[in-house]
């Protein structure tokens, strides 16, 4: 079973990251999936563009 991001962020050290994180958008809410193995490639969010917030997770 993966964890799964929504509001809050948790911490996780790199191997017990889940294949994928949603990763809720700080500007307009929307819920983003985003593969593990790109977190350090700064994602976007779908609908808005802006940046999510994943420093917490790496």
């Amino acid at each position: 079973m993966s964890k799964r991001q929504s509001g809050s962020q948790e911490s996780f050290s790199a191997s017990q990251l889940p294949e994928y994180l949603i990763i809720t958008c700080l500007d307009c809410s929307v819920k983003n999936k985003v593969a593990s193995k790109k977190l350090s490639l700064n994602p976007r969010c779908g609908k808005c563009g802006t940046l999510l917030r994943t420093e917490d997770m790496l």
